[in-house]
């Protein structure tokens, strides 16, 4: 469910949220600071720019800086934006017929589906600044 594709991402934005400070952090910083390789994290913010998330400048002084405010950031966007397509993206709704005439195999759909849906609203409660705030990194320091 979460890989180290959305460990890595939670751990860059941080620091573009602490550090950033309204300027573009380069990839290459956040790389030598926490120790994840370059190429790595090239994949993971171009996925984070595509779900924008992220906003990329390129050139002398570029780099990545946050598109929202640590609290509009969620960990549900996060996640779906680094793992692509994954139950916590998807919607829970109907899943068609293929199971219509097996009552076990519509419950527990059901039930699955129920508790991936809670799941989801609990992973979009939780915000970047959320992840901040736990990791005790200073308040002063959020991006907004």
């Amino acid at each position: 469910m979460v890989t180290n594709k959305t460990i890595y991402g939670a751990t860059a934005l941080v620091y573009i949220a602490v550090h950033g400070n309204g300027k573009y952090i380069g990839l290459s910083e956040i790389s030598e600071k926490h120790h994840i390789p370059l190429r790595f994290l090239e994949q993971v913010f171009s996925r984070l720019k595509g779900s924008r998330i992220v906003n990329a400048t390129r050139g002398a002084g570029g780099g990545y800086s946050l598109a929202r405010e640590v609290d509009k950031i969620s960990v549900a966007d996060l996640i779906c934006a680094c793992e692509g397509r994954t139950d916590l993206c998807l919607d829970h709704g109907d899943e068609g017929n293929s199971h219509a005439n097996n009552p076990v195999a519509e419950n527990l759909l059901k039930f699955v589906n129920k508790e991936l849906e809670q799941l989801q609203q609990n992973l979009k409660a939780i915000t970047l600044r959320d992840l901040i705030q736990a990791a005790g990194v200073s308040a002063e320091m959020y991006w907004i």
